[in-house]
């Protein structure tokens, strides 16, 4: 009985030693809207370069790269004051993704929006 409690105990210390901070502040590599649509979790921090396309309506906009398309919610206070933003000006935002298992109209809730040009 011991030893099936030691083996248990050593199991959970091992599982938590590689268990990582995937908070708002945690870095978060480049990834690509094919890619967010086919392997991110619903609640993961991404992060994606690419263009605004077009407004949906309200703080919901239409952002693309090369691979896609996906639904974002960018709040007025993140885009820069005095730097007019059109579908050609290239940005990178980082935000949570909200994948919607029913509907598949997934989006980002964006925390950063940074312009690149």
């Amino acid at each position: 009985m011991k030893r099936v409690l030691t083996a248990a105990a050593l199991c959970f210390v091992c599982a938590a030693a590689s268990a990582q901070y995937a908070g708002p502040n945690a870095a978060t590599a480049v990834t690509s809207v094919k890619a967010l649509h086919e392997h991110a979790r619903d609640d993961q921090y991404v992060t994606l370069q690419g263009r605004i396309v077009s407004k949906i309506g309200g703080d919901d906009y239409l952002f693309a790269d090369d691979t896609g398309q996906v639904k974002v919610e960018i709040e007025p206070h993140l885009f820069p004051a005095g730097r007019p933003i059109d579908d050609k000006t290239r940005v990178r935002i980082t935000g949570k993704f909200d994948k919607e298992w029913v509907s598949k109209h997934s989006e980002i809730e964006v925390d950063q929006l940074t312009v690149l040009d």
